[in-house]
């Protein structure tokens, strides 16, 4: 099957939290994200799309990244900028927009989402495959008492269901890709009181579980396990597997639908470590240079 890889960098949201300074990313964090186009390129040799806006674009440029790249879309992003809502709050909204105007099939790829191998044949099956199932819990739970005070305009809200993870989508079905884009619009551009953290986390990847269940779409995930928000094993250090009712930061999952053989590294479960432990940062940052090095003929120095 013919399709492409879509990355997104959409500059917005940094300037809310950072006004009147120059765009600019860390230098980790630039690597990584060479490193994740470059082994989409290596391992799935398809083109490789980047969606960004004119700020982004300058970016790249100055960074020797462009080439990288063998089509780029400033377009959609420049018009999502004249809209007035906060992308401090939203600061996802670029990725969806990105999802929902590409012409599918195409994978989309976080910026820190590394590839390892060639993509299952059996993933061209499915409408949608997305990273792993999630339950939300904590400040990310939504309840039908918060979608009716807030007046949030979503179709088929079911605040009991699993929802998808979209650092890895893979979309196959244009009325999934359609329902997900104006459920996303819907909700981003209207006005409310404030924008707590379950309505920015349901704008992303809650409403694709909803309209994935609205129409009944053949979903399936790359990892057998589901995220448990909140875990003990993630938050408190002091807890020990032994004590009752533990939660674990991954569960089995009794899906059916697991896309297996693929291998991948999600820098993004590593990223608080990385900011804050400088002697793992130096082991990642060695290991994605090797990588780099590894690849001289696929991305410039």
């Amino acid at each position: 099957m013919k399709y492409k890889v879509i990355f997104v960098n959409w500059t917005q949201p940094f300037f809310y939290n950072n006004k009147g300074k120059e765009y600019d990313l860390v230098d980790y964090e630039i690597l990584i994200n060479k490193v994740s186009v470059i082994n989409a390129r290596k391992f799935l040799k398809v083109p490789i799309k980047l969606y960004t806006d004119d700020v982004g674009y300058s970016f790249y440029e100055k960074h020797n990244m462009l080439e990288l790249f063998d089509e780029i879309d400033v377009d959609t992003l420049n018009k999502h900028n004249e809209h007035t809502l906060d992308a401090g709050k939203w600061w996802t909204s670029g990725k969806s927009i990105a999802i929902g105007k590409e012409e599918s099939p195409f994978l989309f790829l976080d910026n820190d989402f590394i590839v390892r191998s060639e993509l299952p044949k059996s993933i061209f099956d499915y409408d949608l495959v997305h990273t792993h199932w999630e339950l939300h819990r904590g400040k990310y739970f939504v309840t039908d008492e918060l979608i009716k005070e807030y007046e949030v305009p979503i179709n088929n809200f079911n605040q009991r269901m699993l929802m998808p993870n979209t650092s890895f989508v893979f979309m196959n079905d244009k009325r999934l890709q359609e329902n997900y884009y104006s459920n996303h619009v819907n909700v981003v551009l209207k006005e409310y009181k404030d924008i707590p953290e379950w309505l920015w986390l349901l704008s992303d990847q809650s409403i694709l579980g909803y309209c994935a269940r609205e129409l009944n779409s053949k979903v399936g995930c790359i990892e057998d396990k589901t995220y448990l928000g909140f875990s003990e094993e993630q938050l408190f250090s002091d807890v020990s597997q032994k004590d009752c009712g533990y939660s674990p930061m991954w569960v089995d999952s009794n899906s059916s639908n697991i896309i297996g053989n693929f291998k991948y590294w999600h820098i993004w479960l590593d990223k608080f470590t990385i900011k804050k432990d400088l002697k793992y940062r130096k082991f990642v940052i060695n290991k994605l240079n090797n990588i780099l090095n590894e690849n001289k003929d696929k991305v410039l120095m």
